[in-house]
């Protein structure tokens, strides 16, 4: 467990263990998800945009062969005020699935960022692994929170790509600009936009 092994692992491995001890396992990994991770992890994070029924989320979730990929968790919007991390398992790539803006700003900035991130489960806690995020959306980022895309957001977003249905497999086009505020085009830490 030290190593960050998942559940899957520890039900090959320990199977016994893991079902006569699972309190006690489910504390002792999330002790050593705390520690795994307690060091800074550089977060590159994706938005995927798109009309409905596009592949989206098949593009993030199945490859070319259309199996599924592992380690990814996917987080769906949730009808409580909190999010529940039920499931997450270390994981390397967090799926926002549909994203239209139900996560709390605040939390969405801490969730995008590479610092050490608690995350509730039922029972304890566990932390946020993932190197990589991919947000997909029928909306423009833009259009999620009320004050649009702030220069915090802004520079967390890595890769902007837009879904076009028709053209190739639904290829993805890269969209320029992604650093620069849409309303005054100044650069992402520049912008006085936010002050207005």
């Amino acid at each position: 467990m030290a190593d960050g092994a998942t559940w899957d692992d520890l039900a090959a491995d320990h199977a016994g263990v893991v079902m006569k001890y699972t309190r006690g396992v489910t504390k002792l990994k999330s002790i050593y998800s705390k520690k795994n991770s307690a060091d800074w992890r550089k977060v590159e994070v994706e938005v995927v945009v798109g009309d409905t029924g596009i592949g989206k989320t098949r593009g993030v979730l199945y490859d070319e062969k259309d199996e599924r990929r592992a380690g990814i968790y996917v987080l769906c919007c949730s009808d409580a005020n909190s999010l529940w991390w039920d499931g997450y398992d270390g994981e390397q790539c967090l799926l926002i699935d549909e994203f239209t803006g139900w996560i709390k700003y605040s939390f969405l900035l801490r969730v995008l960022d590479g610092h050490q991130l608690r995350l509730p489960v039922k029972g304890g806690f566990t932390y946020a692994q993932w190197v990589r995020v991919v947000i997909t959306s029928n909306q423009t980022p833009e259009e999620w929170y009320k004050k649009g895309v702030c220069a915090a957001l802004r520079r967390r977003l890595h890769s902007y790509y837009a879904r076009i249905a028709g053209v190739a497999g639904a290829a993805q086009i890269q969209l320029n600009g992604l650093n620069k505020c849409p309303s005054c085009n100044e650069e992402q830490d520049y912008c006085m936009c936010i002050l207005d």
